[in-house]
């Protein structure tokens, strides 16, 4: 199986290239990056522009899986309409390609409280793009409701700090229709990612903290 994946020197995206890269069931990794970095025995990294939706075709043509890990803050963005062009619009762009190019199956990082109608306005841009991949008609799309992310980051976010260190004092709290705001860890979510792609059912399938950690078993 041949897999692409965006956003790949992410938390997230690091961790799946390496769950993919120990799984003998793709024979193939196409990373999209924006610089140059250097390929392994199963993996090439791409350099694509993700502002051409040309690139994106010809970067995504001849895979089985695209997993989008694309994401960023507004702390990084450092605007709102930054921030929507990375987490709306190319995560879009990518689908769209993926689409035109008949892949079976379109797996993407959302996020817990993503809401096209809510007024925060992170938790409308990741609603409205799961509403916009959602039309394009995949056999199979898979999303992922994280709530706050566990690992190692190179930069340090003070707000994801504090939540962590908070939901780890009430964790035991989080039970019944609270459990899916659990903090997870990203290895967790890149064995579910790797999972769901050797399934083949048509349906759209959307994965919270309980399914998530199934996934990864």
């Amino acid at each position: 199986m041949k897999a692409v994946v965006a956003g790949a020197t992410g938390l997230i995206g690091g961790y799946l290239i390496t769950e993919l890269e120990n799984d003998s069931a793709f024979n193939a990794v196409v990373a999209l990056t924006r610089k140059p970095k250097q390929n392994s025995a199963k993996t090439t990294w791409k350099v694509v522009d993700f502002d051409l939706e040309s690139k994106l075709e010809s970067a995504t043509e001849g895979a089985d899986v695209v997993f989008c890990c694309l994401g960023t803050t507004m702390k990084k963005a450092g605007s709102k309409e930054a921030f929507y062009k990375v987490d709306f619009q190319y995560v879009v762009d990518l689908a769209k390609a993926a689409k035109k190019n008949g892949i079976r199956q379109f797996s993407v990082i959302s996020a817990m409280g993503a809401d096209a109608k809510s007024k925060v306005f992170y938790n409308q841009v990741k609603g409205e793009m799961e509403a916009a991949i959602r039309e394009l008609g995949f056999n199979e799309l898979i999303i992922f409701h994280p709530s706050l992310l566990l690992g190692p980051r190179e930069e340090s976010r003070f707000g994801e700090r504090v939540g962590i260190v908070l939901g780890k004092i009430f964790s035991p709290l989080l039970f019944g229709s609270l459990k899916k705001y659990h903090p997870i860890h990203v290895s967790h979510i890149a064995e579910a990612m790797s999972a769901e792609a050797k399934t083949e059912a048509d349906r759209i399938r959307v994965l919270e903290y309980d399914a998530i950690l199934e996934m990864s078993k």
